[in-house]
Order: structure tokens, then sequence, then C-alpha cells
């Protein structure tokens, strides 16, 4: 068996004078459980203030640390649950545009913005479920050294979007008698409209220098309302069908990393 057998082909051209610059990326994962496309964007960047780009096609979204920190950097095989269970496969397909200053411009040369709108089951979908699109927005400050062995990156993000309700089921959290509880909601105009998918997360990441590899820290906090299924808190990937309906949960989740000591290493912080 192949844990991962992936290849990626990037085409860069960089615009002269004011002309936009090209960004285009193709990356698959081929192994004896079939061939899958991870990637396939292309981003316009211009080059007229050299603040603004672009980005479509199937590519990470842009929602906190973890799930756009690459897989060749990161520390264990794979991502926390809870970015799994929020934010499977982390890639979906959209449309992004970013604000990130390539020259010197005071204030902005050290923020990052994204915003977009995306399909929202993600890349393990064969099609979109709905006609509603997510928009995932995210404000990062790029690391920054606060002295001269400590460095510091921190964003933050929203998701606000939704799924169509195929039934007249809605179930609710609510509390009562001090205990929470799953209340069914029949009412016909359940039928056809959305149940909410909202999150707010934060993250942040501490590195300090020292003489054989930096000592890293990160944390990132994540709650919001979530619907799911009966069974499972992960984002659906395909309308339910049947009786049952979708589940509306308040969730929060968090994880957090003491001590990431890097050998011999100077990579610099990922926003």
């Amino acid at each position: 068996m192949l844990r991962r057998s992936r290849v990626k082909v990037e085409y860069i051209l960089n615009g002269l004078q004011k002309n936009p610059g090209m960004h285009f990326a193709f990356q698959f994962d081929a192994s004896e459980r079939g061939f899958n496309i991870k990637d396939i964007w292309g981003r316009i960047q211009e080059n007229n203030w050299k603040l603004f780009s672009l980005t479509t096609g199937l590519f990470v979204r842009p929602f906190g640390f973890e799930v756009n920190y690459s897989s060749s950097d990161r520390e264990t095989p794979e991502r926390g649950r809870m970015s799994q269970t929020l934010l499977k496969g982390e890639r979906d397909l959209g449309v992004m545009i970013s604000l990130d200053a390539r020259k010197q411009i005071r204030f902005l040369d050290v923020l990052k913005m994204d915003a977009g709108l995306f399909n929202g089951p993600g890349s393990g979908v064969k099609s979109d479920i709905d006609n509603r699109k997510d928009f995932i927005g995210r404000i990062s400050l790029k690391p920054i050294q606060l002295t001269n062995d400590i460095c510091l990156g921190t964003s933050v993000s929203a998701l606000l979007g939704g799924i169509q309700n195929n039934t007249r089921y809605v179930f609710n959290t609510v509390l009562q008698n001090g205990t929470r509880m799953q209340v069914k909601d029949s009412s016909i105009q359940n039928l056809g409209s959305y149940s909410p998918r909202k999150y707010i997360g934060a993250d942040v990441q501490i590195k300090i220098k020292n003489r054989i590899g930096d000592i890293e820290l990160r944390a990132e906090w994540v709650q919001g309302i979530q619907t799911a299924t009966a069974f499972s808190s992960a984002t659906p990937e395909a309308l339910l069908t049947g009786y049952d309906g979708f589940y509306k949960r308040n969730f929060k989740g968090a994880y957090f990393l003491f001590f990431a000591k890097n050998i011999f290493s100077k990579t610099p912080i990922g926003y």
C-alpha cells in the first residue's frame, strides 16, 4: 500500500513591468486506491500596485493555520481531528481574492488577507449538493520579530455557510433541565431552507531562536455551529435520503503544540 504518492507540477510567470504575473499548479495522488486530483488552480497577480491576486480552481480553503500548513512541514502524519471533521480534505472548488503586498508598503506589508466563495462540501464530492456557497475569510499577521530571538505570527478566520435541508426535519440542540438534548423540528418550512455552518477561529505561532535550531509553540481555537448527521459531526458530502434530517450542534475545538524543536533548522513560520 502507498500512503501518499503525489506529484505536483507548477508553472510561474513573473509579469514584466506592470504586466500581470501568473501561477498555475496541478497535483495528483496515485495509489492502489485510485487516481485523485489534489490541486488544480490558477492565480493571477497584478503588478501595478503589487497588492492583489485572484485564485480560482480546486485549492486549500483559507481557514486557520493547520489546514493551510503544508504536509511536508507538518510534524504529524495527519492533521488534527478538528480540522479533519470541519474541513475534510482541506480543499474545495472556489474563487478567492487576496491582499498580499509584494513590496514595502507601510502597514500593508505585514498583513495578508484572503476572502473567497467555495462550494462547501469539499473536494470529496462529485458535484455540488446545493446552490449556496460558503464565504471564507482570513486576516493574517505575517511573522514579525518581537525581539532578536522571538518571532510571532497570528491570524483570525471566519466561515459562513450552510447546507440545504431536503427533508422537513431539523434537529436542534437545546438545554432542558441541565441536560443537552436534540429536539426535532418538523415544520414544513424547513424543507428547502438552509441549516447553518458558521465557524470563527484564531491561531498563534511563536518561534524562539536557538543555537542548534528553533523552538516553536502553536495554538488554534475554533468555535461555531456545525450542521451534520445523527451519527457524525463531519461536514456532509451528500444530501440525505429517507426520513432523517440534519443535526445542528454548537461546538468548540482547539489544539496546542507546546514544544517543537527544529534541530539545525531555521525554517520560517508559515502563514
